[in-house]
C-alpha cells in the first residue's frame, strides 16, 4: 500500500505541483523504488534516482564492525588477538566520524558532484587507516600526520586476516559514496509517520470517509511541529476561548513526560532499551495494474520510431572512448545506469545465447528490462570483497588493474560491456567472488560441487565453454576488441585465476546472429512499445 501511495504522488507530481521529483531518500530495504523503476512515472528518459539515508548506512557500518569485533575468529579463519577485537571495539565512534566529518567537508568543496564523489569515496576508504595510525593518505583538511606515541596497528591487522573484514564493512560503505556525499536521512519522515499511526489507529479502523484520514494526518502534523499544545492551540482556533482547567493539566503533564525523557536520554543516553523481537514486514500488498486498452504500435509508426532510435544509439570510435571514460563509477554513475538500460550487455549474453528456438523470449526480456533486483547477501558480499580480491590479484601478477567504464561495441552499437577491470591496453580483468564458497577454498569448492561453471586440470582454474560466464568473456573480449581475459575466482580463503583467449570464431558462430535478432526482434520492441507499462503481457 504504501508503495503504490507513493507512486501515485509521483505519477501527480506534474499536474498538481508542475515539479518533477527526480530523488527519493529512502532506506535499504524500501519497496518504493522497484514500483518506481518499474512504472516510470515520467517517461522512459527519465529515472527517479534513490538516495540512501546517511543514518541507515551509518548504522549498518557500525553494526557491521561491533558484530566483527564480537567474532573470535576472522573471515579466513584465523583467530584474531583479544587486544585487537578491543582496539576495533573501542575506536567505532571514531570510525563513525572519520566518515561524517569526511562527509561535511566533501559537500563543502567547491568543484562538480562528480568530483566530489570521488574525494569523499577516497576519503571513506582512507577511514580505518587514519583511525589505526596509517597516515600516508591522509587529507591534510582533516590528519596532519601521526601523533606522538601512536603505533600504526595495520601491518598487525593484516596478518591477523582482521584488516580485511574491516575493509569489506568499508567497501559497502564507500559504494554508497554518492548518496552519502548529500548527507541527508528520513527521520522527519519517520516521526511524522509514528504519529499519524497513533491518530489512525494502526490503520485498524476505517477512516477513509468524510475526509476522517486527511484530518487526522492534519492533526499528526500539528502535533508533531508542536508538541502537546497542539491542543490548546486546536481550540483556541475552534473556539476562540482557551481550554478548561483539566485540559491545561493534561497539557502541562504531558510536556513534563516528555521533558523527563529527554534529560534521561542526554543523562543515560548510553543504557539501551530492552530489545523487541522483530518479525519481518507484511507482504507488500499494494493496487495491481488495471489492464489496458492501448493498442499495440502501427508497424508503419514503429519502423519510423525504430530508425529514430538506432540512430540516437549509434556512437563514433571518439564517442566511445568518451562513453567508457565518463562511466568509470560504474553502477554510481547515472550515464552508466541510462545507456546501458537501452542496450544488451555482456552479463546476459549466455543467458540469450543460450534460448532454444522453441523458447518464448517474453521471461528473457523482462528480467532484462525489468528486473528491479536491489541487492542481497550475496551481491553485499561481492561489493565488499571485490576490492580486496583486485588487489590480491594485482600482487599475484605484479600489475596494475585500471577501472573500466562501459564499452560500446562499434559494430553493433546495441551491444555493450563492463569489466571488472583493465590491464594494460590489451587485457581485461572478471573477478567473481561467491558467497556459496565464503568458508572454502576455490580448489575444494569445485571438487566438492559447490560451483558447476569450472574445473580443475592439473590444479588450475578451467572455465566451462558452455557456462554463462564464458559467454560473458567472450562477449567483454569482442566488445572492448582486446585479447585476454583474466577470470578470477576469489574467496578469503584463496583465489584462482585463468587467462582466457579472445575467440572470435566462438563469437561469430555461437553468439553473433542470436544477439542480433534478439536484440531486433523481442528487445526492442518492447522498449519502443512496451506492453509491461500497459498491463498487458510482453510479447513471444
Amino acid at each position: 500500500m504504501e508503495s503504490s501511495i507513493i507512486v501515485e504522488g509521483f505519477k501527480e507530481s506534474i499536474p498538481m505541483h508542475n515539479l518533477i521529483y527526480d530523488k527519493l531518500i529512502g532506506d535499504g530495504d524500501s519497496s518504493v523504488m522497484k514500483n518506481l523503476n518499474l512504472t516510470k512515472p515520467y517517461g522512459p528518459d527519465l529515472n527517479v534516482k534513490k538516495i540512501e539515508c546517511t543514518n541507515h548506512l551509518l548504522r549498518n557500518y557500525i553494526n557491521r564492525l561491533r558484530e566483527t569485533a564480537s567474532r573470535r575468529k576472522c573471515t579466513n579463519g584465523n583467530i584474531v588477538p583479544g587486544v585487537q577485537r578491543t582496539f576495533l571495539k573501542n575506536n567505532l565512534l571514531r570510525l563513525r566520524y572519520a566518515v561524517t566529518e569526511a562527509i561535511k567537508f566533501r559537500s563543502k568543496t567547491k568543484t562538480n558532484i562528480t568530483e566530489k564523489v570521488k574525494l569523499l569515496k577516497s576519503d571513506i576508504l582512507n577511514g580505518p587507516y587514519h583511525v589505526f595510525g596509517h597516515h600516508t593518505h591522509c587529507a591534510q583538511y582533516f590528519c596532519m600526520g601521526p601523533k606522538d606515541g601512536e603505533n600504526n596497528l595495520v601491518p598487525d591487522l593484516e596478518k591477523s586476516g582482521l584488516w580485511n573484514d574491516i575493509l569489506a564493512a568499508r567497501n559497502l560503505l564507500a559504494h554508497h559514496s554518492s548518496s552519502l556525499i548529500h548527507n541527508v536521512n528520513n527521520n522527519c519522515v519517520e516521526n511524522y509517520n509514528s504519529v499519524v499511526a497513533k491518530y489512525v489507529g494502526g490503520k485498524r479502523i476505517n477512516f477513509s470517509l468524510k475526509g476522517s484520514y486527511q484530518t487526522r494526518c492534519h492533526i499528526a502534523l500539528t502535533s508533531l511541529n508542536t508538541g502537546p499544545s497542539h491542543i490548546s492551540i486546536l481550540h483556541k482556533k475552534m473556539t476562540k476561548s482557551s481550554p478548561g482547567v483539566f485540559t491545561k493539566r493534561f497539557i502541562e503533564q504531558r510536556s513534563n513526560k516528555n521533558n523527563t525523557k529527554l534529560k534521561r536520554r542526554q543523562l543515560f543516553g548510553n543504557i539501551k532499551p530492552s530489545k523487541k523481537t522483530y518479525i519481518g514486514p507484511d507482504r507488500d500488498y499494494g493496487c495491481i495494474q488495471e489492464e489496458s486498452q492501448i493498442l499495440d504500435m502501427e508497424p508503419k509508426e514503429f519502423n519510423i520510431k525504430k530508425l529514430q532510435f538506432l540512430k540516437r544509439l549509434s556512437k563514433t570510435n571518439e564517442e566511445i572512448k568518451i562513453l567508457e571514460k565518463s562511466t568509470k563509477n560504474q553502477s554510481e554513475s547515472d550515464l552508466w545506469k541510462a545507456e546501458r538500460s537501452i542496450r544488451l550487455t555482456a552479463s546476459n549474453f549466455g543467458k540469450v545465447c543460450k534460448l532454444r528456438v522453441t523458447t518464448s523470449r517474453k521471461n528473457t526480456v523482462k528480467t532484462i528490462l525489468y528486473n528491479a533486483f536491489s541487492g542481497n547477501s550475496s551481491t553485499n558480499y561481492g561489493i565488499e570483497n571485490e576490492p580486496i580480491a583486485r588487489i590480491s590479484f594485482e600482487k599475484e601478477i605484479n600489475l596494475k588493474i585500471k577501472p573500466a567504464g562501459l564499452f560500446v561495441d562499434k559494430t553493433y552499437n546495441f551491444l555493450a560491456a563492463s569489466p571488472d577491470g583493465l590491464i594494460d591496453d590489451d587485457g581485461i580483468v572478471e573477478i567473481k567472488c561467491p558467497y556459496t564458497i565464503k568458508d572454502l577454498t576455490p580448489e575444494d569448492a569445485i571438487q566438492c560441487g559447490k560451483l558447476k561453471f569450472a574445473t580443475l586440470i592439473d590444479g588450475k582454474l578451467n572455465l566451462k565453454t558452455n557456462d554463462n560466464y564464458y559467454y560473458q568473456i567472450q562477449g567483454q573480449l569482442h566488445v572492448t576488441q582486446r585479447s585476454y581475459c583474466y577470470f578470477v575466482l576469489w574467496s578469503s580463503k584463496g583465489m584462482l585465476y585463468q587467462k582466457i583467449l579472445r575467440d572470435d570464431a566462438f563469437f561469430e558462430q555461437r553468439m553473433q546472429q542470436q544477439l542480433i535478432s534478439f536484440y531486433h526482434d523481442h528487445l526492442l520492441l518492447e522498449i519502443l512499445d512496451s506492453r509491461f507499462h500497459r498491463g498487458l503481457p510482453i510479447r513471444d
